[in-house]
């Protein structure tokens, strides 16, 4: 990803999710976004001014699990 990224998700049922991006140590970086989503396809714009190039993870979280993903930023 570059200066900023969009993020998608989708979830089946209505959940209140967390949204998080950690570098590879495990410190959050972000807070993307936190609150209750509805079902289907939602996505959010993820701007990192300032971050490094390197390896980063997303982390979605809901009351039914946990989905991550590892992304790359290149500049």
């Amino acid at each position: 990803f570059g200066d900023a990224t969009a993020l998608r998700v989708s979830i089946g049922t209505a959940a209140t999710v967390s949204l998080r991006v950690y570098d590879m140590l495990g410190a959050c970086i972000a807070d993307v976004y936190t609150g209750r989503l509805e079902p289907g396809e939602h996505e959010f714009l993820f701007q990192h001014n300032g971050l490094h190039n390197g390896m980063y993870v997303v982390r979605l979280a809901t009351p039914a699990g946990m989905v991550v993903r590892e992304m790359l930023s290149v500049k």
